[in-house]
């Protein structure tokens, strides 16, 4: 029996109904470590899915590469994919430690006695050493096998950045065996990092649309021993996948210059008009009228230069705005003209402006600002608003910058993993070295100060949300124990300097006296 589903999407379809007898399915372990729902066709565990870069048109929803390539030429999506670019590689890309440096805890001098607690503190904190270290090891490599590429990292990221347009760029890694000095033995290093035309990547993808890895071709003999071209299926690993706005799992992506289809297309019928009223402003059609006398009328004849006449032997005469306008077309390529007496020219000035145009452009303009930069006001004229509106958009800008560059950075991780996994056994993922692109913006350091300096002095700011305040400046975290143990070392420093100042004006008076004690075995 079917059941009328409605949907939000569309009006209600109809779907064959579940018997009520039917059994439930548990959420066992081992239903919660399988995947059910077919990414929109049924097939075997064995189904595989090619996914690739078809011609589409606008109506589909999708754009085709071709009209994608037309209107990256347009100069205001240009300027927009370009202040986003520049804002995502503004920093480069660098590798940091995943571990924060602890701070050694110094060995006591003879004849102290260490308590249980410093021991056990020291021994921790020796291994966190050891553990931040070999990190920094990973790290360093990280970035030598990054540098060795013969193409920068920062010039492929921006072919790659791209993506924000077509929906997905591509690029391969290619690798080369160097010895490296700090580990002493062969590694492999990133050689090239080729961005591939979208023509050339095919995604495979199973069932329910996971991404398996890409589609090639490879050259192998065949029982003839002729050498033939076979498919294979190369994982996704061996890539650098970079996807904008993937829908039910896609990894082709959405452009992001869909949603200004319609503004762009409405520009291109605009600039011939544009066109045809510069023409007509700067050389002005013109416009003759004919003569009254007879005279001016003109005889008809033939190719031999004979006269032309009708059916009763009458001379035909050319129609007086026939010959008119034949002089008036050939003005345009002659300096002179001669016309009939009584016959008059002129020229039909337009006083209409090109305002209206103008206008238009920039209603289109700002409709593509508004949807690929979230904003007009930071990139574009701001003069009729306020700084602090300016800097509320800026802000805008900056947040759309900051989650381009998450995505991006997300990328460059899943990198760094397989870099680690293919060079080192057994490798401690906890030891992956981070990859980061900056901030959104340079932050003000001063300004930021300042403000946490004035909640310390009102006492708003509480013990336990130090934390967050290092965080937002910029600081490594704070080392609560190193802490105690220089103020410890500052206050015996300052107690044996006191002492020594003590002696000094017992000297000079000339009472003997005996040398401070070392107070470093007690508390202070």
């Amino acid at each position: 029996m079917s059941t009328p589903a409605p949907t939000r999407e569309q009006d209600p379809v109809l779907f064959l109904g579940i018997d009520k007898e039917t059994k439930v399915t548990e959420t066992t372990p081992t239903i919660l470590k399988s995947e059910y729902l077919a990414g929109g066709f049924l097939g075997s565990s064995d189904t595989l899915s090619i996914l690739s870069h078809g011609n589409q048109n606008w109506a589909s929803g999708v754009l085709s590469d071709s009209t994608i390539g037309s209107m990256l030429r347009d100069p205001e999506i240009y300027k927009s994919l370009t202040v986003i670019k520049n804002g995502v590689l503004g920093d480069g890309v660098n590798f940091t430690n995943p571990i924060n440096q602890p701070i050694k805890i110094h060995e006591l001098a003879p004849g102290e006695i260490e308590s249980p607690e410093r021991k056990t503190e020291r021994e921790a904190r020796n291994k966190q050493i050891e553990r931040y270290n070999l990190a920094q090891k990973y790290t360093d490599f990280t970035t030598r096998a990054f540098n060795n590429l013969e193409v920068s990292i920062r010039d492929v990221l921006d072919d790659l950045l791209d993506a924000l347009a077509y929906g997905n760029r591509v690029a391969e890694k290619v690798f080369e065996e160097k010895f490296d000095p700090e580990f002493s033995e062969n590694l492999l290093y990133l050689k090239r990092l080729n961005v591939k035309p979208r023509k050339s990547t095919i995604f495979v993808t199973d069932r329910f649309s996971n991404l398996i890895g890409l589609k090639a071709f490879k050259k192998v003999k065949d029982e003839k021993g002729n050498e033939v071209l076979k498919e294979t299926i190369i994982k996704k690993a061996k890539f650098a996948i970079l996807t904008f706005g993937s829908k039910d799992n896609d990894p082709r992506g959405t452009s992001f210059l869909t949603s200004v289809y319609g503004a762009w297309h409405l520009k291109q019928q605009l600039w011939p008009e544009y066109i045809r009223w510069l023409i007509y402003s700067a050389v002005p059609p013109i416009v003759g009228y004919t003569s009254g006398e007879t005279d001016s009328r003109k005889v008809l004849r033939d190719s031999n230069g004979e006269l032309v006449t009708d059916a009763n032997g009458q001379p035909v005469f050319e129609s007086d705005v026939g010959a008119l306008l034949a002089a008036l077309t050939k003005v345009r390529n002659a300096s002179a003209i001669a016309l009939p007496f009584g016959a008059k020219v002129e020229t039909l000035n337009s006083s209409v402006s090109g305002d209206p145009f103008k206008g238009f452009r920039d209603v289109v303009n700002e409709e593509i600002e508004m949807a690929l930069l979230l904003q007009t006001l930071a990139t574009s004229d701001s003069r009729h608003n306020t700084r602090a509106a300016s800097q509320t958009h800026i802000s805008i800008l900056e947040e759309l910058v900051w989650k381009i560059k998450g995505i991006v950075v997300e990328m460059i991780s899943r990198m760094v993993e397989h870099l680690m996994e293919i060079n080192f056994e057994n490798f401690d993922k906890s030891l992956t070295p981070v990859a980061s692109m900056g901030d959104t913006s340079r932050r003000d350091f001063a300004a930021d100060v300042g403000s946490v300096s004035q909640l310390h002095i009102s006492k708003f700011i509480g013990e336990s949300q130090k934390v967050g305040i290092d965080r937002i400046l910029g600081l490594p975290p704070r080392d609560a124990y190193s802490d105690r143990e220089y103020e410890r070392e500052q206050a015996l420093d300052k107690l044996k300097m006191v002492e020594m100042a003590k002696i000094l004006a017992q000297k000079e008076l000339g009472v003997t006296t005996t040398q401070p004690t070392d107070t470093k075995n007690g508390d202070s």
